[in-house]
């Protein structure tokens, strides 16, 4: 991993470990399609968690559908969206109650 595709690799990488699960790197940074079709192309039952850059997830929920997808602050790191299929609204925002950033 190397510049802005650590943090997030970083940030899930523990959970990753816990549910025993391999995180998909094929995706760059900046191509929000390619995040589009490695969803479309779940097959699975249950979530999928996206875990990104904060500048580039409003992309990545404007392919994904959303045709009124939020911008994210600048300065936050801690915001977690649910947009559940088909992808097309943010149903809810929420914070990872991080100490230090949220109070």
């Amino acid at each position: 991993m190397h510049g802005k595709h650590a943090r997030p690799y970083d940030t899930v990488e523990p959970l990753a470990e816990d549910l025993g699960l391999t995180i998909d790197t094929s995706c760059d940074r900046d191509d929000p399609g390619c995040v589009k079709d490695v969803v479309e192309g779940y097959n699975r039952s249950g979530n999928i968690l996206i875990c990104w850059e904060h500048d580039a997830l409003t992309g990545i929920v404007e392919k994904l559908g959303d045709r009124d997808a939020p911008s994210y602050p600048d300065n936050s790191y801690n915001i977690i969206g649910t947009d559940p299929s088909p992808y097309s609204d943010i149903t809810a925002k929420t914070s990872e109650d991080c100490p230090g950033l949220d109070n």
